[in-house]
């Protein structure tokens, strides 16, 4: 069996940074636990939605099952596409998430997290209300279902506390 799994860094074994634990995840241990399982895990640290989101679209293909665990709604998952230059120097800065850049599908992010960054921090608290990322988070949500039952997938989705608080509208319609 082909199992595909996505989360933050409650399912990241690998790409652990110094400061966060380095202990087997979920995925791996679902790995170890199982006999017969091909384990594709795009897990980061750090991941938000929108990361996950893009990770399922462009992986999906040859999975037999699929497993994702929604982070918290309020991550900021930067595209690298403008303001190169300005964006770099403020990743480099960042002593906690300097190294946590990703590809997917030709598209680079910068998985920031809950980074300390002021330019960051001033996203969360100026340009987004809790309200816009409880939609957004929805809105990946619904897609990623219907995604999934459109090429008739068998899938799983796992919150975390926090994204429970913002999705429990959606949780009662999708029976999560």
């Amino acid at each position: 069996m082909k199992l595909l799994t996505i989360a933050d860094g409650f399912g990241d074994s690998q790409a652990v940074p110094p400061w966060y634990p380095g202990f087997l995840k979920w995925p791996e241990i679902i790995n170890l636990m199982t006999k017969g399982v091909e384990l594709l895990n795009l897990s980061r640290y750090g991941a938000g939605n929108e990361y996950i989101m893009q990770c399922l679209r462009n992986n999906l293909n040859g999975q037999d099952q699929i497993l994702v665990q929604w982070a918290n709604p309020d991550r900021l998952d930067l595209v690298l596409d403008t303001n190169r230059e300005f964006w770099d120097e403020q990743i480099q800065s960042d002593a906690m998430y300097n190294s946590n850049l990703r590809e997917v599908n030709g598209v680079q992010y910068w998985i920031s997290s809950d980074s300390k960054n002021p330019y960051v921090l001033e996203y969360h608290k100026k340009f987004i209300t809790s309200k816009q990322h409880q939609l957004r988070s929805q809105m990946f949500v619904e897609h990623a279902t219907l995604l999934l039952n459109n090429h008739d997938l068998k899938y799983n989705f796992l919150l975390t506390p926090r994204s429970e608080e913002h999705t429990s509208e959606l949780q009662s319609r999708l029976h999560l």
